[in-house]
């Protein structure tokens, strides 16, 4: 490839994380935008909430068959579609009246926006050498926190201007633009070859690889349960503000600072461990993985033993840490993922360890809820996650990275 081609990675980075951000927006609108939907179509918090579980199921249920489709065809037109569709389905949310309406067209908006993680990790994959796939992930996983943020701070007060059927109008029309956008400016790494080598022939067995050979593929497995103990962020995303309100003795905006200063320990850390794996590790993601889960052990361990009166300094620390290791894993994770599976089973892999993530990221936080309340302690509860690391850095140490990672 020309180096006017391999610069032009950077763009295809670009074009993969402005999508997801847009699409994470799109995912997450129910949050920010609660109050309003239940004043105006009269709902309860649990309709709500069901709202959200309608988005994630449909979510769960393309991850698989988009990834097999990314890997038969073209991640191209499978992002294009995506962003797209997704857009449509949010811009629909304008026209709805009742709940059930509500519940169907997110239903569906969820199962569209599915397709681009697959999408976008086929991108990198294909665009990056493994010398700097690691970071390039890692900024692309970054999106998740920025559009959690971006959506947060700007849907609320489009709601109160205007409506909140304008503020998911507005949505649809940005996801159309990111489509169209995609459409001009996406190109694949080469026509036959990909940056790391993919000819034509590589291509056929792509298109003929059953998705068992997912399954069967031992280290996909195990890094795909590595994953879905690390799925425990939700939970600690869900309790952190209660943890520190109801045992730290913090006020809830305090608590809420801080739980935005682990969230960003998670967007700074996913980058940066990234660069490590790349540039410090010599590009293992097994080592680098084992850093995250070791670090999110010992944070967890430090955070049980937390006590009132502690400096704010410390915590602020603390948070920082557990964010970079708790919440800034996706980026290793997927990078590692893709390239256990390889060109052949990249898309296929990286859904079927979304969706067993998926399904750890609904349970976790109930199961951690029950051993709060049935122990009533928080420090039981981080021990418990303390040991869910240690699991993870076991079933790591089983795990046989290729050769040259």
């Amino acid at each position: 490839m020309s180096e006017a081609g391999l610069r032009y990675r950077w763009a295809i980075l670009g074009i993969c994380w402005l999508g997801y951000i847009i699409a994470l927006m799109q995912r997450l609108s129910i949050g920010p935008l609660a109050p309003f939907l239940k004043e105006g179509l009269n709902l309860t918090n649990s309709q709500i909430g069901m709202i959200t579980f309608a988005t994630f199921f449909g979510y769960m249920l393309a991850l698989v068959p988009s990834g097999t489709i990314v890997d038969r065809f073209n991640e191209k037109a499978v992002l294009i579609l995506s962003e797209m569709i997704g857009g449509i389905f949010v811009g629909c949310l304008f026209f709805a009246s009742r709940y059930y309406q509500m519940l169907i067209i997110m239903a569906f908006c969820g199962m569209a926006l599915g397709s681009i993680l697959p999408a976008t990790t086929k991108a990198i994959f294909t665009w990056f050498s493994d010398k700097e796939r690691a970071t390039a992930m890692g900024i692309k996983h970054t999106a998740i926190n920025i559009g959690g943020i971006i959506g947060s701070i700007t849907l609320p007060p489009l709601a109160l201007a205007l409506s909140w059927r304008h503020a998911f109008l507005a949505m649809g029309f940005l996801g159309i633009g990111i489509g169209v956008l995609t459409l001009m400016f996406y190109r694949s790494a080469h026509p036959g070859v990909s940056i790391n080598g993919t000819t034509e022939r590589v291509k056929s067995d792509m298109e003929n690889a059953p998705l068992i050979d997912v399954i069967k593929n031992k280290n996909i497995v195990l890094v795909t349960l590595v994953g879905l103990c690390a799925a425990v962020e939700f939970a600690i995303i869900t309790y952190f503000v209660l943890f520190l309100n109801e045992s730290l003795g913090y006020a809830v905006v305090t608590a809420g600072f801080l739980l935005a200063v682990l969230e960003g320990g998670g967007a700074l850390g996913k980058p940066i461990l990234g660069f490590i794996s790349d540039r410090i590790l010599d590009r293992s993601r097994k080592k680098a993985y084992l850093v995250v889960t070791t670090t999110w052990c010992l944070a967890c361990i430090l955070m049980a033993f937390v006590g009132k009166g502690e400096p704010v300094w410390i915590l602020i620390l603390l948070c920082v840490i557990l964010g970079a290791s708790t919440i800034g894993w996706s980026g290793i994770h997927f990078t590692f993922i893709a390239e256990l599976g390889g060109e052949r089973l990249v898309g296929r892999a990286t859904g079927v360890s979304t969706f067993v993530m998926a399904l750890g990221a609904m349970a976790w936080p109930p199961m951690i809820g029950m051993i709060i309340d049935l122990s009533g302690s928080y420090k039981i509860a981080w021990l418990a996650i303390a040991l869910l690391g240690m699991v993870a850095s076991f079933l790591l140490l089983m795990v046989r990275e290729k050769e040259g990672s």
